[in-house]
């Protein structure tokens, strides 16, 4: 039986991706969870792959075999189905090309448009871009009541050395900072991280030796930075023979020893509320944190 237009459009492209990247596991009319209620959703092409060998991405390629080019109502329909697939990387083809509204509308919310011919070389997309995160945590120390006069302490170091059940108070700090690290990195993984996220607790200074107890108030605050990843598949050419594609990818540098990650990144500011857009990697930059604290505040007198 012959198989209707539209289908054959879908495995065209679905092959033509899988010849971009032998590696790369491209599925065609695939049924994926619905990002936001877990529902089963057909995808015309589903690609996962590695960007630059390294890191995970998933792709959605919607296929549409119009006789009439791709307009903006169309592209809205698209953007829908792509937020809510899970993709970090949004591609549409269409048979009969794009209104300029469209293409516009793909330029500024990062889906790329994309041409199929037959018989020809196909029209590859200028530029993927991929969104991409990488946030610096901040760790802040108060003491909401001053400790005993008979603890005779003077500076930071001093409360750090302190013995807080069989270890340090500074152990406890670095235990309290990994735990909320953690949870972080967590919330991350499931697209729940926010630009502005806080978190405050305290730790216990436990009685010894008949000293009084007290509470360090701890707040963990993150600096999340914003970058693009830019593929720029033009840069590069497909063997029919060899049946392999070369291309550059270029991504932002990151300055893992200064406050700010270098030219590229860009901080979200607080306010900025949950980070909704899909992104192929959050890379945390964590510091060690005891060292850290020890050479930021050690020597710093404590608050009257």
């Amino acid at each position: 039986m012959t198989k209707p237009l539209w289908e054959n459009f879908e495995i065209a492209v679905a092959n033509f991706c899988a010849a971009l990247d032998p590696s790369a596991k491209v599925s065609h009319n695939l049924k994926t969870p619905d990002h936001d209620t877990g529902t089963p959703r057909q995808r015309d092409v589903w690609i996962e792959a590695r960007l630059c060998k390294l890191f995970p991405v998933k792709a959605l390629i919607s296929c549409k075999r119009y006789k009439r080019k791709i307009n903006q109502q169309d592209m809205d329909a698209f953007l829908g189905e792509y937020r809510s697939s899970g993709a970090n990387v949004g591609v549409l083809y269409s048979y009969s090309g794009f209104a300029a509204n469209a293409i516009a509308k793909a330029k500024a919310t990062g889906v790329s448009c994309c041409r199929l011919y037959a018989n020809e070389p196909p029209d590859l997309p200028e530029i993927i871009m991929v969104a991409s995160y990488c946030w610096r945590p901040r760790i802040q120390l108060t003491l909401p009541e001053q400790p005993s006069p008979g603890l005779s302490l003077n500076c930071w170091d001093d409360v750090f050395r302190l013995p807080n059940g069989d270890s340090a108070v500074i152990d406890e700090l670095v235990e309290a900072y990994k735990r909320c690290h953690e949870a972080a990195v967590a919330e991350t993984r499931e697209g729940k991280f926010k630009a502005d996220r806080l978190v405050s607790l305290g730790v216990l200074v436990e009685d010894r030796n008949g000293l009084p107890s007290f509470i360090i108030n701890v707040v963990h605050h993150w600096r999340v930075f914003r970058a693009k990843v830019e593929a720029h598949l033009v840069n590069g050419s497909y063997s029919e023979t060899q049946k392999e594609f070369a291309g550059s990818i270029h991504a932002p540098v990151i300055d893992t020893w200064e406050s700010h990650p270098g030219p590229g990144w860009n901080e979200l500011k607080e306010g900025a509320g949950e980070i909704t857009e899909p992104a192929i990697h959050a890379i945390s930059l964590s510091p060690d944190i005891r060292s850290a604290l020890q050479s930021g505040l050690g020597q710093k007198a404590l608050p009257i």
